[in-house]
């Protein structure tokens, strides 16, 4: 038996795009303002590959933008558009429910 995505549901839309931790860490470094890619990698653990796919999924659906950026290095930044600025309540709920749940100092589910 598959499973069918319920594509009417707007909490399976938004998960469908945000449904990873990387994302989700991304939109919370970029909450502070634009940011290159090597700023961002910590969001990723280090994973240039992973990031990549992390951003240019969330350019492609519209909650980011590659800005250019002229001066030495030359390239380009990544910021928050109005939609991505739209999910920052929602980032301040998941800290609020970290800080309250989970324990600083382990893997809530202990991988």
């Amino acid at each position: 038996m598959t499973a069918t995505r319920d594509w009417t549901c707007p909490v399976s839309r938004a998960a469908r795009v945000l449904g990873d931790e990387c994302t989700l860490l991304v939109l919370r470094d970029l909450a502070l303002g634009p940011r290159r890619f090597g700023q961002l990698l910590g969001s990723a653990a280090g994973n240039t590959r992973m990031l990549s796919g992390r951003l240019r999924r969330l350019t492609d659906a519209g909650i980011l933008e590659r800005r250019p950026v002229h001066g030495r290095p030359p390239g380009v930044e990544y910021a928050l558009t109005e939609m991505g600025r739209d999910l920052l309540p929602a980032i301040a709920v998941l800290r609020t429910f970290g800080e309250r749940w989970l324990p600083r100092w382990c893997d809530p589910l202990g991988d």
